[in-house]
């Protein structure tokens, strides 16, 4: 699986002894039929979601943010652009959620397909 491989090769987690009186967060693998250019099923997409509801605030989290830029912002930008005559190139950073530095312990379950039987680690 890409995405398995991706959280392996970035080095996303460690494995840690379940900790006493810390909320854990389930997971889950969801797929999605991705087709290709003329419609046709093609592959399966995985992306491993963290089932986070049972996060208590002021517990588990504090404040949340997602750094996903405003639309007016990017018309801004084309527009100055455009009126300056310039290139505008587009980036995709595949993983980019992954890049993010965090500075609190975040427990999350081993997802299927990763667990090791014998530990009862996270």
């Amino acid at each position: 699986m890409e995405e398995l491989t991706s959280l392996k090769k970035n080095d996303v987690w460690d494995l840690v002894e379940r900790p006493d009186k810390r909320s854990v967060i389930k997971t889950k693998w969801v797929f999605k039929l991705k087709k290709d250019e003329e419609n046709r099923s093609g592959r399966f997409k995985a992306r491993l979601v963290a089932r986070s509801y049972s996060q208590r605030y002021g517990e588990d989290y504090d404040e949340t943010f997602c750094p996903v830029i405003r639309f007016e912002t990017v018309r801004l930008l084309l527009a100055k652009a455009a009126g300056e005559g310039l290139q505008v190139h587009q980036l995709y950073v595949k993983p980019a959620f992954l890049n993010g530095e965090i500075t609190e312990n975040v427990y999350v379950e081993q997802p299927e397909g990763f667990s090791e039987p014998l530990n009862e680690k996270l």
